[in-house]
C-alpha cells in the first residue's frame, strides 16, 4: 500500500494533470517481482479499467495511459538507487 501514491507516480514521471483525472487518495499500489522471469508486477487498486502492468526493466511495453492514449513505455532502475525506477512513456492517438 502506498500512502503516498501521488508523489510515487510524480516520481515515475506520471504528469499532475493525469494524476488529478482520478480520486488518488483511494489507490492502493502493491508492487512484486517474478525472479526466475526477472518480470515487475504492479497492482494498482482503484476505479480504473486496467488495475495490473506487467513489465521487465529497460524493455518496452504497451499500455493504455490513464488519458486512454496508446502508448509505450519503458521502466529502468536509476543509475543512483536501485530502489529508483524512471519510467518514459511516449503515446500515440487516444482509443
Amino acid at each position: 500500500r502506498s500512502d503516498n501514491f501521488q508523489a510515487f507516480m510524480t516520481q515515475l514521471g506520471m504528469p499532475e494533470e493525469r494524476l488529478q483525472l482520478y480520486d488518488i487518495k483511494k489507490w492502493h499500489v502493491a508492487v512484486s517481482y517474478n525472479k526466475q522471469t526477472e518480470t515487475w508486477s504492479m497492482n494498482i487498486a482503484a476505479s480504473v479499467p486496467k488495475n495490473s502492468l506487467v513489465f521487465k526493466l529497460g524493455q518496452p511495453f504497451k499500455e493504455t495511459s490513464l488519458d486512454a492514449q496508446e502508448c509505450t513505455s519503458t521502466i529502468t532502475a536509476s543509475p543512483e538507487s536501485n530502489t529508483t525506477w524512471n519510467y518514459r512513456q511516449t503515446c500515440g492517438e487516444r482509443v
